[in-house]
């Protein structure tokens, strides 16, 4: 009587230590797969807040513009045959959801919407490097056209930022390091950029000013937003710009 719970017991225990194995390498497989996942999709996970000291008086401010004032109040070409594909409407409904699941998935989103206005998938797939990730074999494809420019941005061109993650986040170095792509919606008088991206999982805007570019906020309102969480201007937009792709 005695020998069978003892062996049952010790059965119990084999079986308690089979499962917590089991369910180890589960989560040990599923962590790995995220992290290459973040890996390879080329975007930063990222806030448009900065991870601030306590005791540093440099506050964040969400703008309470809505983008179709922004619109209004910007110095649009009249002339671009852009505007007729209503980008503002067709943003508004994936504001705050995360469409795409990263930044180029957002972009591919509207891309086919738009009768592939920014890239052919087969042909981005030659324009991949060793890192893998798709906001560069797309600024890639561009450079290849020479379609990358620094300056005139108009709405619906395309915006890269590198070094948005990994190793050279911290140093910020090589230009040329595409982590991360959005969508110029919008240019205000001041010449302040609007761009659309997903960043960090969900879909917002954010600001970017090249005149201005260690200055997150004038006044009340948001002139470069944080596409790092830091607390220091390096990690502002203009200072992580690397492009803007000219569209069809």
């Amino acid at each position: 009587m005695l020998f069978s719970v003892h062996l049952r017991l010790k059965v119990k225990i084999a079986d308690t230590k089979f499962l917590d194995k089991n369910m180890s390498n589960l989560l040990n497989k599923r962590v790995l797969f995220a992290l290459m996942l973040m890996f390879l999709t080329g975007c930063s996970f990222t806030s448009h807040q900065p991870q601030i000291p306590q005791n540093d008086t440099n506050q964040t401010t969400a703008s309470s513009v809505d983008f179709g004032e922004q619109i209004i109040d910007g110095n649009l070409d009249k002339e671009d045959d852009r505007e007729d594909k209503n980008f503002g409407s067709f943003f508004k409904k994936y504001l705050n959801t995360r469409a795409g699941g990263d930044c180029s998935g957002f972009v591919s989103i509207v891309n086919s919407k738009y009768q592939n206005m920014y890239f052919d998938e087969k042909t981005i797939n030659n324009h991949y490097d060793n890192g893998g990730r798709k906001s560069k074999a797309i600024y890639n494809f561009y450079e290849s056209q020479n379609l990358i420019t620094y300056e005139n941005p108009k709405i619906g061109d395309l915006i890269f930022f590198a070094n948005t993650l990994g190793k050279g986040a911290q140093k910020n170095k090589d230009k040329k390091n595409i982590t991360h792509v959005g969508i110029v919606t919008a240019i205000l008088r001041d010449e302040t950029v609007k761009f659309i991206h997903n960043s960090g999982g969900k879909i917002i805007h954010s600001y970017m000013n090249l005149k201005q570019k260690n200055t997150h906020l004038k006044g009340k309102q948001e002139i470069n937003s944080y596409v790092i969480r830091c607390s220091n201007s390096s990690c502002l937009a203009a200072n992580r710009f690397a492009g803007y792709g000219k569209a069809k």
